[in-house]
Order: C-alpha cells, then sequence, then structure tokens
C-alpha cells in the first residue's frame, strides 16, 4: 500500500489533540504513515496562550514519541487558514498527496484505508480535486448506501492530491477578490442550497478567515468535484455547543458499523442523481443551521 502523508495542524487545545490521536492510532496504516505535525505559535504573547501552546505541543511528542514524525514549530502566530497553506503546500513539495487532520476531529478506524485506497484509484481523474472523510448527514436518509461526488468541498478530514493543490493559490485569490456573475453564483450555491457566495464575500472583506471558501472557489473554477464517502469518516468536535439546533438534533451523526465502501462511483460529474438530491436536502435543512456553525467557528478562529 502506498500511504499518504498525514498532516496534522494542533495550536493550544491538548484535550482535542489526545483525542484526536488517540482515533487515529486506531488505524492500522497510521504508524506506517509519514507524519508531519504543524504547531502554530501563541497569539500576541499572551503568557496563557503561550501555556497552552507548548502543553499542546509537549503532549503531541510524548504521544507519537515512536511514530515517523517531523515538526514544524511557530514562535509567531500564523492563524489557522494561513497554516494550512503553508503547511499542505511544505509536504506537497515532496509528496504526490497528502492526508490533512485539524485538531478538533476524531476519525473513524477506517479513514485512513479509504483515503489511501481512492487517492491511488483517482489519481488520474484531474477533475477529481478532493477525497472527503466528513459528511454532515446520514446517506442512508438522503441518497441510499453508496459513495458519491460532489461539486463542494470540505475541510473536516481530508486528502489531496499535489496537482489539485497546486491550482490553488491562496494570495492571488485574496488580491484578485474574483466576482461571480449571477449564474455562476447560483451553481456555486449549489442550485441555490446554500449562500456560499455569502461566505467568500466576507472573507474578502475579513469578516472571516477561511482558506477553506478560497479552496472550494478554486474547485468550482476548474469543474472539480470531491468524493464523499458512504458514511461519515470524521467526527468534528470543536463546534460551539450552545443553542437549539434541529438539524444537529436529527441528523448529527456518529460512527457506525457500516462498511466502509471502496468502490468508485459510475457517473463523475455534478449532474449525478446523488448530487442532487444533497442539493435538495441542503436546502430544505441545512440553510439556517449547520452552516451557521461552521462560520461561527471561521469567525472565532482567527
Amino acid at each position: 500500500m502506498n500511504y499518504s502523508p498525514i498532516c496534522i495542524f494542533i495550536y493550544n487545545r491538548k484535550e482535542k489533540v489526545i483525542s484526536l490521536l488517540n482515533s487515529l492510532f486506531l488505524c492500522e496504516e497510521f504508524k506506517h504513515s509519514p507524519i508531519y505535525i504543524f504547531s502554530d505559535g501563541a497569539k500576541n504573547n499572551d503568557s496563557i496562550d503561550t501555556v497552552n501552546v507548548n502543553e499542546t505541543r509537549a503532549i503531541s511528542k510524548s504521544m507519537l514519541r515512536d511514530y515517523d514524525v517531523k515538526y514544524f514549530i511557530r514562535d509567531e502566530n500564523l492563524g489557522l487558514a494561513r497554516s494550512i497553506c503553508y503547511g499542505v503546500t511544505e509536504v506537497l513539495k515532496s509528496s504526490d498527496r497528502v492526508v490533512v487532520f485539524e485538531d478538533d476531529l476524531i476519525v473513524d478506524k477506517s479513514i485512513l484505508t479509504f483515503f489511501n485506497h481512492f487517492l491511488t484509484e483517482l489519481k488520474d481523474f484531474s477533475n477529481v480535486f478532493q477525497i472527503s472523510g466528513h459528511l454532515f448527514f446520514d446517506t442512508n436518509k438522503v441518497i441510499g448506501p453508496s459513495n458519491f461526488y460532489m461539486p463542494l468541498t470540505n475541510s473536516w478530514g481530508w486528502a489531496t492530491w499535489a496537482d489539485s493543490w497546486n491550482k490553488f493559490d491562496y494570495n492571488y485569490l485574496m488580491d484578485k477578490k474574483i466576482k461571480l456573475n449571477r449564474k455562476q453564483t447560483f451553481k456555486f450555491n449549489l442550485n441555490d442550497s446554500y449562500n456560499f457566495n455569502k461566505i467568500l464575500s466576507r472573507q474578502y472583506s475579513d469578516r472571516v478567515n477561511s482558506w477553506a471558501i478560497l479552496w472550494y472557489l478554486t474547485v468550482f473554477i476548474n469543474n472539480g468535484l470531491v468524493l464523499y464517502p458512504n458514511r461519515t469518516l470524521v467526527l468534528n468536535k470543536g463546534l460551539d455547543g450552545t443553542g437549539t439546533n434541529t438539524f444537529l438534533e436529527e441528523y448529527q451523526l456518529d460512527f457506525s458499523n457500516i462498511e466502509v465502501l471502496l468502490k468508485t462511483p459510475e457517473l463523475m460529474n455534478s449532474e449525478n442523481d446523488s448530487s442532487k438530491k444533497v442539493m435538495e436536502f441542503m436546502k430544505k435543512y441545512i440553510s439556517k443551521n449547520i452552516f451557521q456553525k461552521v462560520l461561527f467557528k471561521l469567525k472565532n478562529y482567527k
């Protein structure tokens, strides 16, 4: 098996890092994989933040002492968006593929099997830009038990190839401030399923700090697709838990015993039936729920 390099981005939350690493230890491929830890610096010489950052680094080094790990330690605070852009680019200088995790995730034991399989299976399909490990709904309730393609990217546990990532230029997109026309906006918003263009506008006005919306824009401009699994392989434990959220109450997922499928979907385009059903689901259930929580996270993780 081709064991893909794994990027892990950590900051100041040692409990989150412990949970992520413990979940990765259950993945058979993890012990064979090259691991890259990117640790951002504390904010504005904040003494409490400095203590938390140092404790998080110490925990990760202790837990990974028997693994093949390269550390990238920063004294200054680069911020999540630029940290990820730098880290993924750095690893892809010497590899043709990469797996990426942030520190507030917990992963299923099958996730590296899924990523490594499809990073090899789909490497020659230039229109597939990303493999996602996360789902925000139960496929059995929406499309049935199958892997599927969507034009939408996902930043909660994902993988990509150097050829795809090299089309992404964060600084260029920030400088250019690309404006989509009405037809493009409709498609960018997944046929009016959710207003992603609003997040893009907030990114350009510095009201959020999201590399992910610009990565989605890159995939969109290039008519790219993302492969999703038949069930979620990632849980995000970093979202704010306050308030009532009917979407999360009904559709909050956990890992299941359903077999992870390694079958490639047949229709490799954004007009497939599964993609259409997901868009309809998003428009009906999600517009005022989960992506607001995602936006909350982006606004508060500078």
